[in-house]
């Protein structure tokens, strides 16, 4: 019976230590920003005080193009002694045409695809690496200024709204020598999005398969009692 809550307990742990949907943020006025806060995680859960910020403001918009400005800021802490932000991205509705005109020293590579550790792939991304995945040796460190930069989107038509989702952040380069990390890799999202609803049911399944086994292990407390 113990194994069973343990089981059941370390189920859930794994179902709470999962990658949220997406936030999504909307723009539909020159001027709007979203200051978004990302973690960072792996496959085995989150890495504490792996943590960036990007600043996201649609800086103008005229007929069928979209011109966005960014800031990038690797906001790593202890037990973080090393990282770096090598590429960001998202999703975005309506879907775009072609990519226009791109600016920025630190992330000058546009790309499309695979994120890893369960991030959903991405229509576009800005990479220092040579793809969404980042890699190479680029990106923003723990003690390096902001990166920032534009990028223009073109549209078949005019947008009156613009909705960016599945936001990430690919880190490099990680070193936390109290959790035996060193050159590692991670993701991170938007920090304090909702679970998907099939995680909250699964949890939900878990909660109640655990009370379930609490009931029959009382049952037959009592049946011995007796």
């Amino acid at each position: 019976m113990k194994q069973k809550l343990a089981m059941a307990a370390a189920a859930l742990t794994i179902l709470a230590s999962a990658p949220a949907s997406a936030a999504t943020y909307l723009f539909d006025s020159v001027g709007d920003s979203y200051v978004i806060d990302f973690n960072g995680f792996t496959d085995t859960g989150t890495i504490p005080g792996l943590t960036s910020e990007i600043t996201y403001t649609l800086s103008a918009l005229s007929g069928t193009t979209a011109t966005f400005s960014y800031i990038v800021d690797n906001t790593s802490s202890a037990p973080v002694t090393a990282s770096r932000v090598s590429s960001f991205g998202f999703n975005i509705d309506p879907n775009f045409t072609s990519v226009g005109t791109v600016t920025g020293a630190v992330f000058p590579t546009v790309s499309s695809g695979n994120v890893p550790n369960g991030v959903p792939n991405v229509e576009f991304c800005l990479t220092a690496g040579p793809n969404c995945a980042g890699g190479a040796g680029g990106g923003v460190g723990i003690s390096d200024p902001n990166a920032t930069g534009t990028f223009q989107f073109n549209f078949a038509s005019a947008p009156t709204t613009i909705t960016l989702s599945d936001l990430y952040v690919r880190y490099q380069s990680i070193d936390a020598p109290s959790l035996n990390i060193t050159g590692g890799s991670a993701t991170g999202i938007p920090v304090g999005v909702v679970p998907e609803p099939t995680t909250w049911a699964m949890m939900l399944a878990g909660f109640f398969g655990m009370g379930a086994i609490l009931r029959s292990q009382r049952r037959r407390r009592l049946a011995a009692i007796a």
